[in-house]
């Protein structure tokens, strides 16, 4: 806020050479009258105390000198200058230009009206951070207590006792590793996000199946770190379709997704992700949503052994205090899109972004 949005443009007038006695009732009702002529050319601000420092019989005979404020002061000069008044308002210069009225009572409930919001954002902002803190602290603990976990399982196996599960443990030591890491990329990715740097679009032309073909394989090869049975697949209504965009962060933000989507999953839930066209092929919208329902047909199958050992457990949906999401989010905007959510406390849980589509540099359309 500027002084300038305290500026009042509509306020009581009177003519410099009316009488005294012909606008005393209008002074006593508004404590304060702004002299001006027909062309807006500003003499002063009359009030009571200059008709009784100054008893004359015309407006422009009684006024005295009154501080005046310029719209580069700041808000406590403002506040001084009104002080050392006894005037309920103050006309308001810029560059020896008159520009309007501040009155005292306004200005200090819009000053308090701003610090209000800022205290607001500032609480606000203080439960994001403690929000946001909490996740971290149990995002970065998950994959660590796999490996501490699994590592002492293995510590405390005899050879012959751990043959039997090594491969899978091995699995989840390395796939938990592999977790953290992400989530140490996510947020030094924030960091430079929050800090003023920009993420760099890297564009190509890129085919849509290999990124979802990409994403699906990524999430097949993690089937060890999940507790229920699921089927993940994908939609492509055309095979063939290309775009030019950064498939990695295409496929980085799918993947946030429906890890967000996978978070309150539950046995035998069905989750598909895919992509709608726009008719004008201007924009391209991806999703991935939990239709709770099997597919007896689909042989994909993402098994889990992990909590049954208790090391990833359940925890809500909570897509806007994930930080990973917040990166997603960052993301789309990089591309000029949006996040939206549908059906949340429904049963049909869907999350899905949109950005405009573009199309491939090169002419060949084929995969």
């Amino acid at each position: 806020m500027t002084i300038k949005d305290c500026i009042l443009v509509t306020y009581p007038i009177v003519r410099p050479y009316e009488s005294i006695k012909s606008i005393e009732n209008r002074l006593k009702e508004k404590h304060y009258l702004v002299v001006t002529d027909e062309k807006n050319k500003f003499y002063g601000i009359l009030t009571p105390s200059d008709i009784l420092a100054k008893p004359c019989k015309l407006v422009i005979d009684c006024l005295t000198p009154k501080g005046i404020i310029q719209t580069d002061d700041s808000f406590g000069e403002l506040i001084g200058k009104f002080e050392m008044t006894p005037s309920e308002a103050l006309p308001v210069f810029q560059c020896g230009e008159y520009l309007g009225i501040l009155e005292k009572n306004d200005a200090i409930k819009k000053l308090q009206y701003k610090l209000d919001d800022f205290r607001n954002e500032l609480m606000i902002s203080r439960a994001i951070k403690t929000a946001f803190l909490q996740n971290i602290s149990h995002e970065v603990r998950t994959p660590l207590n796999h490996i501490l976990g699994f590592m002492s399982i293995i510590t405390d196996l005899s050879s012959d006792e751990l043959e039997p599960n090594r491969d899978e443990f091995y699995t989840i030591i390395r796939k938990s590793s592999e977790q953290f890491l992400s989530i140490m990329n996510d947020l030094i990715e924030l960091s430079h996000l929050y800090s003023g740097d920009q993420l760099c679009e890297q564009n190509q032309d890129t085919s849509i199946e290999s990124i979802f073909a990409d994403v699906k394989a990524n999430f097949e090869s993690k089937a060890i770190l999940y507790n229920n049975e699921l089927t993940i697949s994908y939609h492509n209504p055309d095979k063939s379709l290309r775009m030019y965009t950064d498939s990695k962060k295409i496929k980085l933000i799918i993947q946030r997704l429906i890890n967000s989507i996978i978070k309150q999953a539950q046995k035998d839930d069905f989750i598909e992700f895919g992509y709608e066209l726009s008719p004008e092929k201007q924009e391209i919208r991806f999703y991935a949503r939990n239709t709770h329902s099997q597919m007896a047909d689909v042989p994909e199958k993402i098994q889990s052994h992990a909590r049954q050992r208790g090391l990833y457990p359940e925890f809500s949906f909570q897509y806007e205090s994930d930080f990973s999401m917040e990166l997603a989010k960052k993301m789309i905007e990089l591309f000029g899109g949006t996040l939206e959510t549908e059906g949340l406390e429904a049963d049909n849980q869907s999350i899905c972004f949109t950005i405009p589509y573009h199309a491939p540099k090169s002419t060949d359309e084929c995969g």
